[in-house]
């Protein structure tokens, strides 16, 4: 009479286990969704705004014709960057662009030094 009741008692343990593990899993799949999501909308700003030339990467400086690089420079005269994040942000943009500009490249930086 007591195996048996060890026995249910282990079973029901057990499924309750798994239905955490479940849950457990199922929340870590949404979470890499959130984190997707983020990366993708961050990625995507980070297009938009380089075309706005918001944002200029400056590791590419090198890698330009004379020409580009003059004009580069030029923007750059007129920007500022956050110390050791590579990116500039140019300086013609309002204090509210600005404020996010620099949060991005915060991000930004934070998420490499991560990898």
């Amino acid at each position: 009479m007591e195996e048996t009741g060890l026995k249910e008692q282990f079973v029901k343990v057990n499924k309750d286990t798994k239905e955490k593990f479940k849950v457990h899993e199922e929340g870590i799949e949404k979470l890499d969704d959130k984190n997707r999501k983020l990366r993708d909308q961050l990625s995507n700003l980070i297009k938009k705004q380089r075309k706005n030339n918001w944002i200029i990467h400056g590791a590419s400086l090198e890698n330009e014709n004379p020409g580009e690089t003059a004009k580069r420079e030029e923007i750059l005269k007129n920007a500022y960057t956050l110390k050791g994040s590579g990116y500039y942000v140019t300086k013609d943009l309002s204090p509210e662009q600005r404020s996010k500009q620099q949060l991005l490249i915060k991000y930004m930086r934070d998420a490499r030094n991560k990898r």
